[in-house]
Protein backbone atom coordinates (compact mmCIF):
# COMPACT_ATOMS: atom_id res chain seq x y z
CA UNK A 1 0.00 0.00 0.00
CA UNK A 2 1.69 3.56 -0.98
CA UNK A 3 2.16 6.33 2.35
CA UNK A 4 0.12 8.85 1.91
CA UNK A 5 1.49 12.38 0.96
CA UNK A 6 0.77 14.00 4.60
CA UNK A 7 2.54 11.22 5.75
CA UNK A 8 5.28 11.27 3.76
CA UNK A 9 5.72 14.74 4.43
CA UNK A 10 5.48 15.11 8.10
CA UNK A 11 8.64 12.43 7.82
CA UNK A 12 10.61 14.12 5.70
CA UNK A 13 10.55 17.09 7.82
CA UNK A 14 10.89 15.60 10.97
CA UNK A 15 13.47 13.83 9.57
CA UNK A 16 15.27 17.13 8.67
CA UNK A 17 14.92 18.04 12.33
CA UNK A 18 16.46 14.59 13.45
CA UNK A 19 12.95 13.55 15.23
CA UNK A 20 11.67 10.86 12.51
CA UNK A 21 11.00 8.50 15.42
CA UNK A 22 8.09 10.54 16.72
CA UNK A 23 6.13 10.05 13.70
CA UNK A 24 4.40 7.31 14.83
CA UNK A 25 3.80 9.13 17.69
CA UNK A 26 2.46 12.31 16.63
CA UNK A 27 0.61 10.46 14.47
CA UNK A 28 -1.11 8.13 17.55
CA UNK A 29 -1.56 11.24 19.00
CA UNK A 30 -2.70 13.55 16.48
CA UNK A 31 -4.16 11.41 13.69
CA UNK A 32 -5.92 14.54 12.41
CA UNK A 33 -2.55 15.07 10.67
CA UNK A 34 -2.37 12.61 8.44
CA UNK A 35 -4.47 15.14 5.94
CA UNK A 36 -4.32 18.96 4.47
CA UNK A 37 -2.89 19.59 8.34
CA UNK A 38 0.34 17.75 7.73
CA UNK A 39 2.32 20.98 7.82
CA UNK A 40 1.09 22.03 11.31
CA UNK A 41 3.07 18.98 12.87
CA UNK A 42 6.16 20.98 12.40
CA UNK A 43 5.21 23.54 14.38
CA UNK A 44 3.52 21.07 17.07
CA UNK A 45 7.34 19.69 16.98
CA UNK A 46 8.97 23.20 17.56
CA UNK A 47 6.83 24.13 20.46
CA UNK A 48 7.41 20.34 21.88
CA UNK A 49 11.18 21.09 21.54
CA UNK A 50 11.36 24.74 22.54
CA UNK A 51 9.41 23.12 25.50
CA UNK A 52 6.27 24.72 24.91
CA UNK A 53 4.48 21.84 25.78
CA UNK A 54 4.33 19.01 26.51
CA UNK A 55 2.80 15.61 24.48
CA UNK A 56 2.13 13.47 28.01
CA UNK A 57 0.04 16.59 29.50
CA UNK A 58 -3.85 16.08 27.80
CA UNK A 59 -4.39 19.48 28.69
CA UNK A 60 -1.45 20.54 25.98
CA UNK A 61 -2.45 17.53 23.92
CA UNK A 62 -6.40 18.96 23.98
CA UNK A 63 -5.40 22.36 23.30
CA UNK A 64 -3.51 21.49 20.23
CA UNK A 65 -6.94 19.41 19.28
CA UNK A 66 -8.99 22.12 19.60
CA UNK A 67 -6.42 23.99 16.76
CA UNK A 68 -6.24 21.40 14.68
CA UNK A 69 -10.37 21.48 14.61
CA UNK A 70 -10.41 25.01 14.45
CA UNK A 71 -7.97 24.83 11.34
CA UNK A 72 -9.38 22.17 9.79
CA UNK A 73 -13.19 23.50 9.76
CA UNK A 74 -12.09 27.80 9.33
CA UNK A 75 -10.75 28.42 6.32
CA UNK A 76 -9.92 32.07 7.33
CA UNK A 77 -7.93 30.38 10.75
CA UNK A 78 -6.25 27.79 7.56
CA UNK A 79 -5.00 30.87 5.76
CA UNK A 80 -3.70 32.87 9.11
CA UNK A 81 -1.40 30.40 9.92
CA UNK A 82 -0.56 28.44 6.56
CA UNK A 83 2.70 30.30 6.49
CA UNK A 84 3.26 31.65 10.00
CA UNK A 85 2.09 28.34 12.57
CA UNK A 86 6.06 27.15 12.96
CA UNK A 87 6.65 30.66 14.31
CA UNK A 88 4.34 31.33 16.25
CA UNK A 89 4.13 30.32 20.04
CA UNK A 90 2.04 27.81 21.53
CA UNK A 91 -0.16 30.82 23.66
CA UNK A 92 -0.14 32.70 20.74
CA UNK A 93 -1.78 30.71 18.81
CA UNK A 94 -4.26 29.13 21.14
CA UNK A 95 -5.21 32.48 21.66
CA UNK A 96 -5.40 33.67 18.21
CA UNK A 97 -7.76 30.45 17.20
CA UNK A 98 -9.73 31.01 20.06
CA UNK A 99 -10.49 35.06 18.74
CA UNK A 100 -11.24 33.64 15.55
CA UNK A 101 -13.89 31.34 16.95
CA UNK A 102 -15.61 33.93 19.16
CA UNK A 103 -14.80 36.64 16.51
CA UNK A 104 -18.30 38.36 14.68
CA UNK A 105 -17.96 39.55 11.28
CA UNK A 106 -20.07 41.85 9.53
CA UNK A 107 -20.24 42.04 5.70
CA UNK A 108 -22.20 44.68 3.71
CA UNK A 109 -22.58 45.42 -0.36
CA UNK A 110 -24.19 47.24 -2.73
CA UNK A 111 -25.52 49.74 -0.63
CA UNK A 112 -25.40 52.48 -3.90
CA UNK A 113 -25.58 55.46 -1.35
CA UNK A 114 -28.22 53.84 0.47
CA UNK A 115 -25.53 53.67 3.88
CA UNK A 116 -27.63 55.96 5.85
CA UNK A 117 -30.79 53.75 5.59
CA UNK A 118 -28.87 51.06 7.80
CA UNK A 119 -29.99 51.22 11.16
CA UNK A 120 -29.43 48.92 14.29
CA UNK A 121 -26.85 47.15 12.40
CA UNK A 122 -25.26 44.01 14.61
CA UNK A 123 -22.40 44.53 16.48
CA UNK A 124 -19.25 43.43 15.04
CA UNK A 125 -15.19 42.82 15.77
CA UNK A 126 -14.33 43.62 11.89
CA UNK A 127 -16.90 45.05 9.19
CA UNK A 128 -16.24 44.53 5.69
CA UNK A 129 -17.95 46.76 2.92
CA UNK A 130 -17.44 44.47 -0.34
CA UNK A 131 -17.94 47.55 -2.65
CA UNK A 132 -20.24 49.10 -4.60
CA UNK A 133 -20.88 51.73 -1.85
CA UNK A 134 -21.43 54.54 -4.45
CA UNK A 135 -24.69 54.99 -6.92
CA UNK A 136 -22.45 57.07 -9.76
CA UNK A 137 -19.29 57.10 -8.46
CA UNK A 138 -18.20 60.84 -7.72
CA UNK A 139 -15.99 61.81 -4.83
CA UNK A 140 -18.54 63.70 -2.83
CA UNK A 141 -20.78 60.04 -2.90
CA UNK A 142 -17.49 58.54 -1.44
CA UNK A 143 -16.43 60.20 1.04
CA UNK A 144 -20.11 60.51 2.49
CA UNK A 145 -20.24 56.94 2.84
CA UNK A 146 -16.24 57.06 4.20
CA UNK A 147 -17.72 59.35 6.89
CA UNK A 148 -20.56 57.03 7.54
CA UNK A 149 -18.57 54.28 7.70
CA UNK A 150 -15.71 55.72 9.86
CA UNK A 151 -18.16 56.58 12.60
CA UNK A 152 -19.26 52.71 12.76
CA UNK A 153 -19.12 51.60 16.68
CA UNK A 154 -16.85 48.77 14.91
CA UNK A 155 -13.01 48.07 15.68
CA UNK A 156 -11.31 46.92 12.68
CA UNK A 157 -13.06 47.93 9.13
CA UNK A 158 -12.39 47.22 5.62
CA UNK A 159 -13.69 48.28 2.17
CA UNK A 160 -13.81 46.86 -1.16
CA UNK A 161 -13.86 49.35 -3.64
CA UNK A 162 -15.44 48.05 -7.00
CA UNK A 163 -17.43 49.52 -10.38
CA UNK A 164 -19.60 51.95 -8.84
CA UNK A 165 -16.82 53.12 -6.53
CA UNK A 166 -14.41 53.91 -9.73
CA UNK A 167 -13.37 57.73 -8.09
CA UNK A 168 -11.37 55.90 -5.82
CA UNK A 169 -9.68 53.99 -8.64
CA UNK A 170 -5.80 55.33 -8.49
CA UNK A 171 -6.40 56.18 -5.07
CA UNK A 172 -3.65 55.45 -2.34
CA UNK A 173 -3.93 55.36 1.62
CA UNK A 174 -1.35 58.44 2.05
CA UNK A 175 -4.19 60.21 -0.28
CA UNK A 176 -7.25 58.95 1.85
CA UNK A 177 -5.39 60.06 5.18
CA UNK A 178 -5.48 63.91 3.35
CA UNK A 179 -9.17 63.51 3.59
CA UNK A 180 -9.24 62.62 7.13
CA UNK A 181 -10.48 59.16 6.61
CA UNK A 182 -7.94 57.19 8.70
CA UNK A 183 -9.78 54.49 10.67
CA UNK A 184 -10.94 52.16 6.87
CA UNK A 185 -8.52 50.58 5.53
CA UNK A 186 -9.03 50.30 1.36
CA UNK A 187 -8.15 47.14 -0.78
CA UNK A 188 -7.95 47.24 -4.48
CA UNK A 189 -7.26 44.58 -6.97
Amino acid sequence: MQEKRSVKEIKWWFAELCHEEDVNRYLKIFPELDSNLSKYAIGILFWEIKGLVNLEDTADVEMIKFILKVLKDNPMAFQIFDNTFCEASFDTTFQLITNIMNMKILHLSDTHGCHHRLRDLPEADVMVHSGDFCMVGSEQEAIDFLNYFCDLPCRHKFFICVIHDDCFYGATPTALMTMSITYATPYRD
